[in-house]
């Protein structure tokens, strides 16, 4: 692109939709300037000797403190991809990390609901998956985390959850869609062939760590 702010930061996304009733896929290519990430619903990992739901724990002092278990409600109000079954954290302390954010961001989902997909093929209304994965890859890679949700009522809340990043090293090998010579997972475009990024935090708060994305 002649653009500069296209040539430094531009890359090229590819979603895909198919249709769950007769198979017929569809696939389009979304330019993008930055990327936009859920934060997945998270839960700390049990300890191997609290392994049953619920089961007490003492607190050091003598008395039994309960284990949340992952079915316990939230403490913080979930995205819409986070409504599924919540997942480990495999951050410190059992919080996300960005990882996990791009694995989100690039899974498999089901479209349900009033919106479903019209398939131009059979020519029916009803479910579909649908997933995006990364097809290019800018000089520098700009990652947005999704922190606000808007709750039933129509008001807006934000996520408040410690997301944990690789300062050197983020491999987005695995969220790259497939090359078809190769058969390996990984940059398929012209527009930058690494795929492992050194990661410049903007926007941390004052009581963060500076592992911490805010």
């Amino acid at each position: 692109p002649s653009d500069p702010v296209w040539r430094l930061f531009g890359g090229m996304a590819l979603s895909r939709i198919c249709c769950l009733r007769c198979g017929h896929a569809s696939t389009r290519r979304e330019p993008y300037l930055d990327i936009s990430l859920p934060i997945p619903h998270v839960v700390p990992s049990l300890s191997p000797a609290s392994n049953v739901v619920g089961s007490p724990q003492n607190n050091g002092n003598g008395n039994a403190a309960s284990v949340q278990s992952p079915s316990s409600p939230p403490q913080t109000p979930l995205t819409p991809s986070s409504r599924e079954v919540p997942e480990v954290g495999e951050g410190p302390g059992g919080c996300a990390t960005l990882q996990q954010c791009l694995a989100a961001h690039t899974r498999n989902e089901k479209l349900t609901g009033p919106g479903r997909y019209y398939c131009e093929r059979c020519g029916s209304v009803g479910s579909a998956s649908k997933q995006t994965k990364l097809q290019t890859l800018p000089p520098v890679l700009c990652l947005h985390l999704k922190r606000f949700t808007w709750k039933g009522t129509g008001a807006r809340s934000k996520l408040n959850s410690d997301v944990d990043f690789p300062l050197e090293g983020l491999d987005l090998a695995p969220y790259m869609e497939v090359d078809d010579a190769s058969g390996s997972p990984g940059p398929t475009g012209k527009a930058n062939s690494r795929s492992e990024f050194v990661m410049v935090p903007v926007g941390l708060s004052l009581d963060t760590s500076l592992s911490r994305m805010n």
